[in-house]
């Protein structure tokens, strides 16, 4: 056994056991209209009470909000976009990964909103399979190649699914199957149920301990950067 501890570090530096936790790959959102301007009033945050990340900024006279959280109760990551007042979103989106993966329509024609991502984490790696949900309110939602166009939407909200034969061998089919049923129980939830189902089983967990510090202090109020 001690032999085999030694060997440990070689066989982590060679990527012989790194592969399952390789990244996934890129979701690439391209924005039309002025979300290229240069931006004003940019902040960004990370609600630990909630386990959300948001942004919002000012572009071209429009402001803009993001957000986005990883749902353990339905096993999706969930991002939404929006501008406001009065503009409409306009995007293409696709799923990108260096190696090993490649992007591809799902079997049926009427999935119009959705792509499959395949690939293998490596030589010996688990295969899997993410399955990208586009939900907009309002707009047209169209298939490219392997692109999601979005045009004219009130709002616009990503689901990413993925299923691997890590704990067990299965087929391709199986995977995209999974795949595509956990992203549709989802959307199923529209964005403020699976919000709420998210905070909830979150708050659960990170709400069973709390650190309250006695005393007023001038700068608890100023964001980090200028605290330091």
């Amino acid at each position: 056994r001690l032999g085999h501890l030694e060997d440990e570090p070689q066989q982590l530096a060679r990527g012989g056991r790194v592969w399952p936790y390789l990244p996934l790959g890129e979701v690439r959102v391209f924005f039309g209209g002025n979300a290229w301007s240069a931006p004003a009033r940019y902040v960004r945050e990370l609600d630990l009470d909630e386990a959300v990340a948001r942004v919002r900024f000012e572009a071209g006279g429009t402001e803009h909000r993001r957000e986005g959280f990883v749902s353990a109760p339905d096993q999706v990551a969930a991002f939404r976009f929006r501008v406001e007042p009065t503009q409409k979103v306009d995007a293409v989106i696709h799923l990108a990964r260096k190696y090993d993966a490649h992007t591809r329509q799902p079997a049926c024609e009427d999935e119009t909103d959705t792509l499959i991502f395949t690939g293998t984490a490596g030589t010996l790696g688990p295969h899997f399979v993410a399955a990208l949900r586009v939900v907009c309110q309002d707009g047209h939602v169209n298939r490219a190649g392997d692109r999601l166009m979005v045009r004219g939407a009130d709002e616009l909200v990503l689901l990413v699914a993925v299923a691997s034969d890590f704990a067990s061998p299965r087929s391709e089919t199986e995977l995209v199957r999974e795949a595509l049923a956990t992203v549709g129980a989802a959307a199923a939830h529209g964005w403020d149920g699976l919000r709420a189902r998210h905070v909830a089983d979150y708050q659960r967990l990170y709400g069973r301990a709390s650190l309250v510090i006695e005393g007023h202090n001038a700068t608890e109020n100023r964001p980090v950067d200028e605290r330091i």
